[in-house]
């Protein structure tokens, strides 16, 4: 099946009809493929039971470039996209004035969307924007967590979207040959001996329009996790080595350079793909980047003057996987004769798996020292996650049901489980692909391995994501029930507001009656409100007490919180609880944060140290 036209022989850049031109001879290539596939999936909403959104359009777009033809969702939400190649995309959905961005990846089959596509509680919007013919045609994934972060999407924008607004995040990329910064980053560049490349703007913006049409834009500079920009390089970058990412950036006082490089470092890294045609980028802050490389050099002089017969020196260049570190790292200069040692250190969690020299094995060695150096060398660390634990499960009606409550945090595992049921032990690891990196990262992989909480949707865990009321109350009582026996249904209900054939029903109610959890007032309990964090201390403080787990003295303690004066009377106890036994530590600068979201790398963080708590 003929795909389209590129403009390299690679077939990683598109040529767009509809915006590029010919200002001179140009050679286009024909991509042809074997195979197409298709990409369906359902679209809901996200009130109450998550309605099908029927008369939706769904696109699969790279950049501004369409894959397929545009489809409308039918009367139960399903939707397919016929003749998509392999590649990564953004899926768009949208509807009168909602629509939501997402990240697929179609490889030798048809693509199925795990889960829902949820189109957001009110107009609630996330686009991409690649501006200029010249742009590559980027793909974006993670953008929809955004609302996840409280630096950005605050209350007042809450209180904007219940009232019938707007707020969208948008992501706008382009290259950008007059870029304010330009210079700035391609003199670091070179002055570091890098050949500079594209340079593009990357900016998110937040768009806030009332229910009056008033609307205000406002630029975002940083946010607290990553989103990935997938980027297909230009001709004229591909297949070459070393490559780095250069940020121009004012963090605060003034602009400033800086590189985003293989290596992991505040959570931010690139990923080059085998064919040296694309690089992911996983980034925080936005503002002017450019892509360079640097060629590998058989020599060079010495800065002092001397001559290269008498005083020649040599490259060495280090880099490690994601896991770990190599020091000294990125590329250095060795002067001829002399010696080079090399450490690598794993991550919690990870250990080394292989370190290569010039691209052969030296085992899992933790120090790699180059003596007499005559030439310029490569050394490259890799590595692997631990060996997750054998985790304890009971089988019930054949399933196995992973124990709650357990924990090795002492050097052995130790666990509480219901009485009379035979405990067995194996390996439960998750594949979650959007959490590399991420501070909460073990806490993740801690609570999902248990079963307590899921991912959203395909290998996405959605850490910057918030967790509704009704989920976390279905949190605590799965991981109640998964150590002290199955919770019995009940027929007496407390919330009128409460769908109790829902997959939550039945743990409010338990949770209700053993006054774990309480409604916000007339008979109310909100189930699809994002739980904010004073809300979650109390219910793991009632949870606990309900427990007789901690026999926590709080008699005669203070808040030490930074922002103690803003947590609301009735949660008092609950931070206090929550102070002493470390369960939350507080947001940056020592903030509680009582009425911001809790998200969902939240609660998997706090829950670990729960459960740590109460099995000792």
């Amino acid at each position: 099946m003929f795909i389209g036209w590129y403009k390299d022989a690679v077939c990683a850049n598109r040529w767009n009809f509809s915006t590029d031109t010919v200002t001179a001879n140009a050679n286009l290539y024909a991509k042809w493929a074997e195979n197409t596939y298709t990409v369906s999936g359902k679209v809901e909403d996200d009130q109450g039971t998550h309605t099908a959104v029927s008369n939706a359009t769904v696109k699969v777009m790279q950049g501004n470039i369409q894959f397929g033809d545009t489809v409308t969702t039918d009367s139960n939400g399903n939707f397919t996209v016929t003749g998509v190649p392999d590649g990564t995309y953004n899926l768009v959905v949208a509807k009168d004035s909602q629509n939501v961005t997402t990240c697929i990846k179609v490889s030798g089959g048809d693509f199925i969307f795990e889960g829902s596509i949820i189109l957001p509680r009110g107009y609630r919007n996330s686009t991409l924007d690649v501006i200029g013919s010249d742009t590559p045609n980027v793909v974006v994934d993670k953008l929809n967590d955004v609302f996840g972060d409280s630096s950005v999407y605050n209350s007042v924008d809450e209180d904007n979207v219940a009232d019938g607004g707007t707020v969208e995040i948008k992501l706008t990329v382009q290259q950008n040959d007059n870029s304010t910064n330009k210079a700035t980053v391609e003199a670091s560049m070179k002055s570091n001996g890098y050949t500079a490349g594209t340079v593009l703007d990357v900016d998110l913006t937040k768009i806030s329009t009332t229910n009056n049409g008033a609307s205000q834009e406002s630029s975002i500079s940083a946010i607290n996790d990553t989103i990935k920009i997938i980027i297909p390089l230009p001709v004229e970058l591909q297949g070459k080595d070393n490559y780095v990412v250069y940020r121009a950036h004012d963090y605060g006082s003034g602009v400033v350079v800086d590189t985003i490089t293989t290596r992991a470092k505040n959570g931010e890294y690139i990923e080059i793909s085998s064919d040296k045609t694309q690089i992911t980028a996983y980034l925080k802050y936005f503002s002017t980047y450019a892509i360079a490389y640097k060629k590998n050099s058989s020599s060079t002089s010495d800065s002092s003057g001397y001559s290269l017969g008498s005083m020649r020196s040599y490259e060495i260049a280090s880099s490690a996987d994601l896991g770990g570190s190599i020091s000294p790292s990125g590329n250095i200069t060795v002067k001829e004769g002399m010696s080079k040692t090399y450490t690598i250190t794993a991550d919690e969690g990870y250990c080394i798996s292989d370190v290569l020299v010039d691209g052969e094995s030296v085992g899992a060695v933790n120090s790699y020292t180059f003596s007499d150096v005559k030439a310029d060398h490569k050394i490259s660390a890799e590595f692997e996650r631990r060996e997750t634990s054998a985790l304890p499960y009971y089988s019930e009606n054949g399933k196995a049901v992973f124990v709650g409550f357990a924990t090795d945090a002492s050097g052995e595992m130790k666990y509480i489980a219901p009485d009379g049921v035979t405990v067995l032990f194996e390996q439960n690891p998750k594949g979650f692909t959007d959490i590399a990196g991420h501070w909460a990262k073990n806490s993740i992989d801690f609570v999902t391995e248990r079963e307590l909480f899921f991912g959203t949707g395909g290998s996405d865990f959605s850490p910057q994501s918030g967790m509704t009321r009704a989920m976390f109350a279905t949190v605590i009582g799965r991981l109640y029930e998964r150590s002290y026996g199955k919770i019995a249904n009940s027929d007496v209900h407390t919330f009128t507001d409460v769908d109790y054939n829902a997959y939550y029903g039945n743990y409010i109610d338990w949770a209700s009656e053993n006054n774990i959890i309480t409604g916000i007032g007339g008979g109310q309990f909100k189930p699809d409100r994002e739980i904010t964090r004073q809300e979650m201390a109390a219910i793991l403080y009632r949870f606990d007490k309900f427990l007789n787990a901690s026999h926590t003295d709080l008699a005669g303690t203070q808040l030490n919180y930074s922002d103690a004066a803003d947590i609301s009377p009735w949660a008092t106890g609950a931070a206090l609880y929550c102070q002493q036994t470390g369960i939350i530590s507080g947001r940056s600068n020592g903030n509680f944060v009582p009425q911001g979201m809790a998200t969902r790398a939240e609660v998997a963080a706090i829950l670990q140290r729960f459960i740590e708590s109460t099995v000792k």
